[in-house]
Parts: structure tokens; C-alpha cells; sequence
């Protein structure tokens, strides 16, 4: 089980191993990802932190704000599905979406993923890049992608003309 608490080893000023303790944060930490051709799925779960109460996850961008409300799966795991033809850009260029979870007894807290020792968290833990086309709309690109921080974000790309 995934606690978040943190173990560095180091040397003390003695030349003597040391183990240095932090407790865990809370935060939000995405289990999995599935972009299907009309929605984005993302489980996550709560560490170190109480369980959340009538749980949210708001997708932001660039002024823009879309709240879905967050379905339990199992003990500690919650699912949520946004409408990708939402999503869709407004302009001639990639919009990200950062996605917050919001409840009634903690903070709001970006999801993300950052109970790991990666140094590349945007490599090692690539999604692919999927091709929709939203009811009435134009085809996008929708690429699932971590931030350098381990933040989880939605790019939604209108998809370029060949000549």
C-alpha cells in the first residue's frame, strides 16, 4: 500500500549512514488513464488524506471550467468520465486542462502522480496520443501527459490541415 511517507538515505557529518523521515502530504494520485473517442476516464485515489465527501474533479483551462462529479470503484479508488466534445479547443491552439479535485472536508488538490523516484514522470509515464472527432465538431488531438512537477493535464490540440 502506498502510504506517501518519504525515506532518504544520506551521510551524517560523521560519515555514518542516516535515514531522514518525512510524512506524507496529502494528495492526489492517478491510478489510470483511458481516452476513449468520446470521453476521458481517470481513476485516482486520495493518500494520506481523510476520504473525500460528495468528491469533484473540476477540469480547468484557460478560463474555462468543467465540474464532473467523481464515482466510487472501490475501497479508496474513485473514477471520473469527462465529455471530450467539452473539451474541445476554442481557438487555433492547444488547451491544457489541469484537473483539480474538489470536496466538502479537504483542500483542492491538483491530481498528479508523485509517489515515484522518476526523474522524467512526463517519459516514463507517456499516454498515447488519441485522434477524436467531437459530435459537430472537428477533429482533435487529445494527448494525456504529466507535468515536469508529476502533475496529471489534458492537452486538447485542433488537429493541423494536410496539404
Amino acid at each position: 500500500m502506498a502510504t506517501g511517507a518519504r525515506y532518504r538515505l544520506g551521510r551524517g557529518v560523521t560519515g555514518n549512514a542516516r535515514v531522514t523521515f518525512s510524512p506524507a502530504q496529502p494528495s492526489v494520485e492517478v491510478v489510470r488513464v483511458h481516452v476513449t473517442h468520446s470521453q476521458a476516464e481517470v481513476a485516482f485515489r486520495v493518500v494520506a488524506g481523510d476520504e473525500p465527501e460528495a468528491p469533484r474533479v473540476e477540469f480547468v483551462a484557460s478560463g474555462r471550467r468543467l465540474a464532473v462529479e467523481a464515482a466510487r470503484l472501490d475501497e479508496g479508488l474513485w473514477q471520473v468520465s469527462a465529455p471530450l466534445h467539452l473539451m474541445a479547443p476554442r481557438r487555433d491552439r492547444a488547451e491544457q486542462w489541469d484537473l483539480v479535485l474538489c470536496s466538502d472536508n479537504l483542500r483542492d488538490m491538483r491530481l498528479g502522480r508523485r509517489l515515484h523516484d522518476v526523474r522524467n514522470p512526463g517519459r516514463v509515464f507517456a499516454v498515447r496520443q488519441t485522434t477524436v472527432t467531437p459530435v459537430g465538431g472537428s477533429p482533435m488531438l487529445v494527448l494525456p501527459r504529466y507535468t515536469p512537477a508529476g502533475n496529471f493535464r489534458i492537452q486538447c490540440s485542433p488537429m493541423t490541415e494536410v496539404a
